[in-house]
């Protein structure tokens, strides 16, 4: 079990690294902000597409939070985020 353990320490420090929460959460408060500036809404293109990554970037950093806490509780479920997030990295890789 313990073995199990540190190879999934390893993969999280991995995907921890790669996705670099502290970035997502300064681009959330970045965007957040943005939209209290009345001149952002006159683009409605350009607001729609902050309006989307809004909510896209809270589901990400809550996610990653939510895989750091279960890894402490409950690893069989940070196993599954931590797979999930293995694969959405490879394939983001590829692009």
């Amino acid at each position: 079990m313990e073995e199990k353990r540190e190879r999934l320490r390893n993969r999280l420090t991995s995907i921890l690294e790669k996705i670099n929460i502290e970035n997502k959460k300064k681009e959330l408060q970045l965007l957040e902000k943005k939209t209290y500036n009345s001149s952002f809404w006159k683009d409605s293109e350009k607001a729609k597409t902050v309006l989307k990554r809004i909510p896209a970037l809270k589901k990400e950093i809550d996610e990653i939070e939510m895989m750091q806490i279960l890894f402490d509780e409950d690893i069989n479920e940070a196993e599954k985020i931590i797979k999930k997030y293995e694969i959405l990295l490879f394939f983001v890789s590829k692009i």
